[in-house]
């Protein structure tokens, strides 16, 4: 194999303003917060087993969510759920500290929407101080609502934020929090659209109530140069010359409360190997940024089994505790991230190669790794100390070896050098411990090693069905039976369904006959999802753009037909989509007429392709039974291969 020989060139310490003061901050507060998400509060993960394998892999923080709607059912009146107090109380014994986010809106107050107006924004910050009465001691962070700007938690009221509003908000409540618990934390709302968002809120003075800034960083959906630990520390480093022009030229304690690097098996999804590689190359980088105080890694446990969902993903165990690569990564190299001061870094030519230097106690730690998956980065390091002792070194993730300094290099003929080391710098960050105070590194080398040559299996994808859309006449299609979400299957006269499609070209057509005798109405079209209803899901895909439109058909017996809206990927509007509904014995029968702009198209025409998924969700007494699927509208995000396929003939 061809090497490309560089020149030794020895590069001197580069300081990047690093906080190297060992005083405890305030509150005690660690050096820093390595933290994960967890959702003790959705019910999900056994309690201790999570603590005890958390504290086990080094971290020092959990982040969970106490939400207002369960807490004051009744104006006024709080009463806690026991996992919302239990699960601070049990982190803090583990010597775990709680982010509690106080979490979402309140249907007693203007029917849920965002705090907004004075007895909602009022009846919100009580809840906050109650909260902060209740773990005073125990959990001191509270994060003041969650993706404030994205809508999470709020699937009704999206879009109707506002930052001003936020911002009266947060003042409310950081002035009742403090009163109640002056050493208190309490952190700005994650932001999780972009810069933009983040700034149109600093914009509105947030920055003087509140301790903490907060963002959340997922870049997994961005391109291949745009998704890994480095392009996220170059954001971050523009992220605090925004905060600077409106903080008086300074920058702000700033915590990254959700980020991770999923596992799901389709697109944006990372290998176990590689998401352990980004997960340490995140967590040091971040120790290299002064004013980011901590890292929440979302999450700590996937959410379920399900390969293409994003949701289930995440998790640096399995959902059912067993670890991924990337715990053991993280576990390794906790010492630093926790207990680390950064010193410094080396300087390179070469813009993948990252050395970065750390102080543990009275060891000095080098972090290596070269960001390129197309070659190895060759990596010498020379004492200059007339004492060498032996040193550690490990890749994240892997047992320490011990090892003494010396070295053949062919430069030298094979000659043996005893002051110096060579190590190749490659994804997964090496990690030598020892003592470095003295020395000098320099680049021998770039040696091509490209990982996109490996041969790998290519699996032509062919839709399981492509069914032929036609006149009037066209075959119907029956829908499967999910049988794991209900206790027992149905028979086909308790619950079945079919599906017919047409076209002309303005409205596709789609008929779908559900058998169920045990039919329940809504008497609230806006809590369609506690009756029986549809979900229906397009994609438009053209091998070079694509667009989804997600919307929910709900059969009313005063109102006929309704359509609501749940997702679009470029706004197209559902509010034209139409239709009739027949209600014989025993059965409904949905005739909807979907116009072509609903899905972002001109119009409907011969040899269009289309994905099409239905899913009909069946309750027996207001408790969902079971669910029928034609194609997967559940999966997000939606691929092609989630679909079955219209073909326009």
């Amino acid at each position: 194999m061809k090497k490309i020989i560089l020149l030794s060139i020895i590069f001197g310490l580069t300081a990047i303003s690093a906080s190297a003061s060992t005083q405890p901050e305030k509150n005690s507060n660690p050096k820093f917060y390595m933290g994960v998400c967890t959702h003790f509060a959705q019910h999900k993960g056994d309690l201790d087993l999570n603590l005890k394998m958390i504290k086990e892999a080094g971290f020092n923080s959990i982040r969970d969510d106490i939400y207002w709607s369960q807490v004051e059912s009744k104006k006024g009146a709080y009463d806690y759920p026991g996992i919302f107090l239990e699960a601070p109380v049990e982190a803090q014994k583990a010597g775990i500290a709680q982010l509690s986010v106080l979490a979402y809106g309140n249907q007693l107050y203007d029917g849920g929407a965002y705090p907004q107006t004075n007895e909602s924004a009022e009846a919100y910050s009580n809840f906050a101080a109650d909260v902060a009465k209740k773990l005073k001691g125990k959990a001191a962070m509270y994060q003041v609502w969650n993706e404030w700007d994205g809508g999470c938690g709020m699937p009704k009221f999206r879009g109707t934020s506002t930052p001003k509003g936020y911002a009266e908000l947060l003042k409310r409540a950081y002035k009742k929090i403090k009163a109640v618990d002056s050493e208190a934390v309490v952190v700005l709302s994650s932001i999780c659209r972009g810069d933009k968002e983040f700034e149109d809120l600093l914009k509105t003075g947030v920055i003087k109530d509140c301790d903490i800034l907060s963002l959340h960083t997922y870049n997994h959906s961005e391109g291949p140069d745009n998704r890994t630990p480095e392009a996220w520390y170059k954001r971050m480093l523009g992220v605090g010359e925004i905060v600077k022009k409106y903080n008086s030229g300074k920058t702000k304690d700033l915590f990254v409360t959700e980020m991770g690097f999923n596992n799901r098996t389709g697109i944006n999804g990372y290998t176990y190997s590689q998401s352990a590689d980004y997960a340490a190359r995140l967590y040091l980088l971040a120790r290299s940024i002064p004013w980011v105080k901590g890292i929440w890694w979302y999450d700590f446990q996937d959410d379920g089994t399900n390969e293409n969902e994003l949701e289930d993903n995440f998790g640096l165990v399995k959902y059912d505790l067993t670890p991924k690569p990337s715990y053991y990564a993280l576990k390794s190299i906790s010492h630093i991230v926790k207990d680390g001061d950064f010193t410094g870094k080396f300087g390179s030519k070469n813009k993948n190669l990252y050395v970065l230097r750390f102080k543990v106690g009275t060891k000095d730690v080098l972090a290596i790794w070269n960001s390129s998956n197309k070659n190895h980065a060759r990596v010498t390091i020379k004492n200059k100390s007339q004492t060498r002792g032996k040193y550690k070194m490990y890749h994240a993730g892997a047992e320490p070896i011990e090892a003494d300094w010396g070295m053949s290099d062919k430069l030298s003929n094979g000659k043996f050098i005893p002051d110096s080391i060579s190590v190749a710098a490659t994804g997964r960050p090496l990690i030598l411990e020892g003592d470095f105070s003295n020395v000098e590194i320099s680049e021998g080398e770039i040696i091509p090693f490209d990982e996109s040559k490996r041969p790998v299996e290519n699996n032509l994808y062919l839709p399981s069905k492509v069914h032929l859309v036609k006149g009037p006449n066209t075959p119907a299609e029956s829908l499967k039976i999910d049988e794991l979400k209900g206790a027992e299957p149905p028979s086909p006269s308790d619950l079945s369904a079919s599906v017919q499609f047409s076209y002309t070209r303005d409205f596709l057509k789609v008929k779908i006959l559900v058998n169920d005798n045990g039919f329940d109405f809504p008497t609230d079209l806006d809590k369609y999802k506690e009756f029986d209803h549809l979900k229906l899901s397009f994609r438009v895909d053209d091998g070079e753009n694509s667009s989804y439109t997600t919307f929910a058909v709900v059969a009313h017996h005063s109102k006929g037909l309704k359509s609501i809206p749940i997702r679009a990927q470029f706004g197209q509007s559902t509010a034209e989509i139409g239709g009739r509904i027949e209600i014989p014995t025993g059965a409904v029968l949905y005739e909807i007429n979907i116009p072509a702009t609903a899905l972002g198209l001109v119009a409907f025409e011969k040899n269009l392709t289309l994905g099409a998924s239905i899913t009909v969700e069946d309750f027996d007494d207001l408790k969902k039974t079971h669910t029928l699927y034609w194609g997967n509208a559940d999966a997000f995000p939606t691929e092609m291969r989630n679909f079955k396929i219209l073909y326009f003939n």
